[in-house]
């Protein structure tokens, strides 16, 4: 199809060599695409063993669909929470212009075994790229799911700061644990607010049935 592909998180990962699928298990591959390019996409992935998994689609991304034979894939059209320019989350176009995107490296294009032959397709976010765009979902949406905070994505940026270790100081890791642990402090205290909620609502509950009971006890 000639389509530019750019694998995202865990997908991005793998083919620079920074994690393995054994150290970073995933359920779907998540794809920037070219906004003019992701419909037809979509079309052509159904057509070809993918159905759609009954999810909607959202601003950022196009319904999610998975193979016959197992495995997920979304299609991205912007990256929610990175704005390159300062306004808008930034789409394909951006990232290229802006220089945040770069060539498979071998080892990738050797990874991907059969697709080698479109590998010219692809292109992988550059560090800093990535690195913005796990902390923006981490934030935007694992942050609805408290047993996740503060250990995939973590790790995720824990890897690629060791991946430039010599380049960055011990402080940066630092304050990644510090940051998921306030993240986690957060839920913990969420949870604990809804579960007294819950309680408070069950005594209500009661109270009123205890109340219509007397009332019509009294009555009998």
């Amino acid at each position: 199809l000639g389509v530019a592909l750019v694998p995202l998180k865990g997908t991005a990962l793998w083919l620079r060599g920074t994690s393995s699928h054994a150290m970073r298990p995933k359920t779907d591959a998540d794809l920037l695409v070219p906004e003019e390019s992701i419909a037809g996409l979509q079309i052509h992935l159904l057509r070809h063993g993918f159905q759609l998994m009954g999810e909607p689609a959202y601003e950022h991304q196009s319904p999610a669909i998975r193979h016959r034979a197992g495995g997920a894939v979304e299609l991205h059209r912007c990256l929610p929470g990175v704005r390159l320019d300062g306004r808008r989350s930034a789409s394909f176009a951006d990232c290229q212009s802006g220089g945040w995107l770069e060539p498979l490296p071998a080892q990738a294009r050797h990874a991907l075994g059969d697709l080698d032959a479109d590998a010219a397709a692809f292109f992988l976010p550059r560090r800093p790229l990535l690195e913005v765009h796990l902390l923006a979902h981490a934030l935007a949406q694992d942050a609805f799911s408290p047993r996740q905070i503060g250990l995939r994505w973590l790790a995720d940026l824990w890897d690629l700061e060791g991946e430039a270790a010599s380049q960055v100081s011990g402080g940066v890791r630092d304050d990644l644990v510090g940051l998921a642990l306030q993240l986690r402090e957060v839920h913990d205290q969420g949870d604990r607010g809804a579960h007294h909620e819950d309680e408070r609502e069950r005594e209500q509950v009661q109270d009123q049935q205890n109340h219509d009971g007397d009332r019509q006890h009294e009555v009998g």
